[in-house]
C-alpha cells in the first residue's frame, strides 16, 4: 500500500515538473519569437 502511494505521488510530481517545462519552453518561446519581431 505504502509502495503504491508513493508510486502515485512520484507520478503527480512528474506531471507537475512537465508543465513546468512545458509553461517554461512556451515562454521562452514567445519571448524568442517577440525579440525577433522586435528586432525586425
Amino acid at each position: 500500500m505504502s509502495a503504491e502511494l508513493t508510486g502515485m505521488a512520484d507520478d503527480r510530481r512528474k506531471g507537475k515538473l512537465r508543465t513546468a517545462l512545458l509553461l517554461a519552453a512556451f515562454a521562452l518561446g514567445l519571448f524568442v519569437f517577440t525579440l525577433y519581431t522586435g528586432l525586425k
